[in-house]
C-alpha cells in the first residue's frame, strides 16, 4: 500500500505544484526521503528507481540543483553507501561528492567509504576537500592509515596549494587538515617557510596585510594541540607565542597540551 502511494504521488505532483517552484522541489525531496525510508525497510520489495523513468528523472533535476534538505540529505546517505553499485547508484554517488557533501556538515559517507572502500576518496578527493575542511575533522586524523594510497600527502599536498593561493583567507581552513596530517617537523616548517613564527612580542597591526598573517598564526597555532606528537611543538609553542600579544593565541589551548605531554618536557 505504502508503495502504491508514493508512486501515486510522485506521479501526480507535477500537475499539482507549480513547475521548477521551491513548493514542488521541496515536495519532491520529501517524497524522495520517504522512498529511501521505504526501502531501507522493505528491501525485498524496493522501489527501484533506476527502472522507473518518471522516478529517474525527477531524483536528477533534484541531485543537479544546489538546495538540498535535511531529510533529503540524510536518507540519501543509506543510498550512496553501497559496496556494489550498479551504473545509476555510482551516477547518485558522483552527484553525492559534487552537489550534497558540499552542503552537508556530516562526515558519515566519506567515513564509510573510507573504512569500506577508501579508493572512493581517492577519485572524490577534490570534492571532499571543498566540502568544510573544519567540519570533516574526523577523516584526518583516520587518513594516516591510509599512507600505503599515498591518501595522506595527496591532502597535505591539495592543502599546501590552497595555502599559497592566499585567497581572501580562504586558506585559513585548510590549516586543520594539516595539524593532523603532518608531523611536528613538518608542521613546523611550513611555518617557517611562510614567515608565520612570530619574530617580537608586539604586534602592531599597520595594514590588512598584518592582520592577515596574524590570523594564520592564530589558525596554525590553535591546532598545535592536533599534531601526534604535541612534544616537539614546545620550544616554538613557549618560546615564539606565550608572550606578548601572540600570548593570547594560544592560552585557551595551553592547559589542554599541557596535560598530554610529560612532567619533564
Amino acid at each position: 500500500m505504502e508503495k502504491n502511494i508514493l508512486l501515486q504521488i510522485m506521479e501526480h505532483l507535477p500537475a499539482v505544484t507549480k513547475s521548477d517552484s521551491k513548493e514542488q522541489r521541496n515536495m519532491t525531496q520529501y517524497v524522495f526521503s520517504e522512498i529511501f525510508s521505504y526501502n531501507k525497510r522493505f528491501p525485498t520489495e524496493k522501489i527501484v528507481i533506476s527502472k522507473n523513468e518518471n522516478l529517474l528523472k525527477s531524483l536528477r533535476e533534484i541531485l543537479e540543483g544546489n538546495t538540498f534538505d535535511y531529510e533529503f540529505r540524510v536518507r540519501i546517505k543509506e543510498e550512496v553507501c553501497k559496496l556494489h553499485r550498479n551504473d545509476f547508484e555510482n551516477e547518485v554517488l558522483k552527484y553525492y561528492f559534487e552537489k550534497i557533501l558540499p552542503n552537508s556538515f556530516e562526515d558519515w559517507v566519506p567515513l564509510w567509504y573510507l573504512k569500506h572502500d577508501p579508493l572512493v576518496i581517492v577519485e572524490n578527493l577534490e570534492n571532499v576537500m571543498k566540502a568544510r575542511p573544519t567540519a570533516t575533522f574526523k577523516i584526518w586524523s583516520r587518513i594516516r592509515s591510509y599512507s600505503h594510497l599515498d591518501l595522506d600527502n595527496m591532502v597535505k599536498g591539495y592543502c599546501l596549494n590552497q595555502l599559497n593561493r592566499k585567497e581572501n583567507m580562504n586558506e585559513i581552513k585548510f590549516i586543520r587538515p594539516l595539524s593532523f596530517l603532518c608531523s611536528a617537523e613538518e608542521y613546523i616548517e611550513i611555518m617557517k617557510e611562510s614567515n608565520l613564527i612570530p619574530t617580537s612580542s608586539k604586534l602592531i597591526v599597520e595594514n590588512n596585510e598584518v592582520l592577515d598573517i596574524y590570523n594564520l598564526q592564530k589558525a596554525f597555532a590553535t591546532n598545535f594541540k592536533n599534531i601526534e606528537d604535541i612534544s616537539k611543538n614546545l620550544d616554538v609553542l613557549i618560546y615564539k607565542f606565550c608572550k606578548g600579544h601572540h600570548l593570547f593565541i594560544v592560552r585557551r589551548h595551553q592547559i589542554s597540551m599541557s596535560s598530554i605531554v610529560r612532567t619533564t618536557q
